[in-house]
């Protein structure tokens, strides 16, 4: 994204006081930003190339704990 990274995004977001659901997608992992994700709330941290099975999982759960 120009401007910003997404762990920038997820602040943001949260600190103007929006509660999204946060799932990132990288091709470059670094586990400090896969752990700062995570404390921030993320609901996932996925590593590029990742398989269809994987996302639909990620994103079904993340619905049902939306719904609930």
């Amino acid at each position: 994204m120009p401007g910003m990274d997404g762990l920038q995004l997820q602040s943001r977001l949260q600190a103007s006081g929006h509660c999204v659901p946060t799932i990132f997608f990288t091709a470059f992992p670094k586990e400090i930003a896969k752990a700062r994700a995570k404390v921030a709330g993320a609901l996932a941290f996925l590593e590029k190339p990742f398989d269809g099975d994987t996302m639909a999982k990620i994103l079904r759960r993340t619905l049902d704990r939306e719904r609930a």
